[in-house]
């Protein structure tokens, strides 16, 4: 193994430095984020080494910085060199046995979720990292949130409750003005309501039959996918579930085994998902991983994917670790999921988010995701097409008239022309 380092007579926020093991190289980064702060190595993999487990030679102890000297510096890089490529050579290595026994589980683990019936309420604590927000916000809208005392950059807390019943699933919460709304899906339909503070009844905002439309239906399984993430967010990463990721063709795994946490056997799956045109739902993910406990019926304690544009190079990486909370027939609810993100070669525009996660009821009722519950009347839908059916509807007999009326000017013309001769 070697680490080839630029030269340098201080220490910096971030060196670039490079591993070079079995003719492989791996470009990493030691940064550190302040004075007092420890180093970091900053891996391929995207794994985050902290390098305060050696406290001889450490960055974080007393000694300043700048008084550590480039012999230390190298010594450190050295060990975690050989951390890092330790790392690197064992992944990509498939166990079948952990394989096999991960893809037997996972669809019986789907099964059993689809029998779940939970309310809960979470609670989250977001800090959005500064290049999201710059990408969000132009700088005038910065300037002017900035002017009003808004910070752009500063911790968002956000509380819902969100409900699941086999494939039902429910939001509802009270917005800061008082409002109070709900937003629903059930086997036959799909709806959101609204209750302003200082009035007693609901209205209603959206409402769209299933199967009525490709479009409606794909906003109603997103919302459904929406509530099921926070829920079951033990099952779930990107919007899907680990059965629909794995049934994907683009899913690749590219490692497979035991390992002890804390004396507790996981096991580690490593994967990539690669598609031609990235779009909403279709992610390139590459050194992506699951950290599965076999006890639980291989509900995820932690995972992590980095994001590739379409050139196919890294952008952000994400990390999940989830602390397992109240059992549901074996399967564990999360009570709370820390998260982190890692826009690569911007350490100063990462983020984090921090979600806490209370149960508040078991056994939901069917109702809870019908108008009826709400006072409204339940719909028609046998009666009353979808909107956009009326006005597609509309527009093909309005082109129907345009045409007949088109077709009888041409013949009374041609009628004309034969006279004349």
């Amino acid at each position: 193994m070697r680490i080839v380092v630029p030269e340098t007579s201080a220490i910096q926020k971030q060196i670039p430095l490079q591993i070079e093991v079995d003719k492989r190289t791996l470009s990493c980064t030691l940064a550190r984020s302040g004075e007092s702060a420890p180093a970091m190595l900053l891996a391929p993999c995207g794994r985050v080494r902290n390098l305060s487990i050696f406290p001889h030679i450490i960055l974080a102890g007393h000694k300043s910085p700048k008084e550590i000297s480039m012999r230390g510096l190298r010594i450190t890089l050295l060990l975690c060199g050989t951390i890092v490529a330790a790392h690197h050579t064992d992944a990509g290595e498939i166990d079948p046995a952990v394989e096999k026994a991960f893809r037997r589980a996972v669809p019986v683990t789907e099964q059993r979720l689809r029998q779940i019936s939970v309310r809960v309420m979470i609670k989250t604590v977001d800090r959005l990292p500064k290049g999201a927000v710059q990408a969000d916000f132009s700088p005038q809208t910065v300037a002017k949130m900035k002017a009003r005392g808004e910070d752009p950059f500063q911790e968002i807390t956000q509380t819902s409750e969100f409900a699941v019943r086999g494939d039902n699933a429910l939001e509802s919460g009270t917005r800061k003005n008082g409002e109070h709304f709900a937003l629903a899906a059930n086997d036959r339909y799909a709806f959101s309501i609204v209750r302003p503070k200082s009035l007693p009844e609901y209205t209603i905002t959206w409402l769209e039959p299933t199967g009525s439309d490709p479009t409606a239906d794909a906003r109603i399984q997103s919302e459904k996918s929406r509530a099921m993430n926070w829920v079951v967010g033990t099952w779930r990463f990107l919007g899907k579930s680990v059965s629909e990721w794995l049934e994907s063709p683009d899913f690749k795994i590219t490692q497979a085994e035991w390992i002890d946490i804390e004396g507790q056997r996981r096991a580690r799956i490593g994967f990539e998902h690669r598609v031609d045109l990235i779009r909403p739902g279709h992610y390139s993910l590459a050194d992506g991983y699951l950290i599965c406990d076999p006890a639980r019926h291989w509900a995820l304690c932690e995972y992590g994917y980095t994001f590739l544009n379409a050139q196919g190079h890294p952008v952000t990486r994400k990390t999940f670790t989830l602390t397992h909370g109240e059992l549901f027939d074996g399967f564990p609810i999360a009570s709370q999921i820390d998260s982190t993100l890692e826009w690569l070669g911007r350490p100063d525009d990462n983020g984090y988010g921090v979600t806490t996660i209370s149960v508040i009821d078991r056994d939901i009722p069917e109702d809870v995701f019908h108008l009826s519950h709400y006072g409204l009347p339940e719909p028609n839908l046998g009666r009353f097409p979808s909107w956009r059916v009326l006005t597609w509807g509309g527009i093909g007999f309005i082109c129907l008239l345009i045409a007949l009326w088109l077709f009888w000017r041409r013949v009374r013309e041609t009628r004309r022309e034969a006279v004349l001769s």
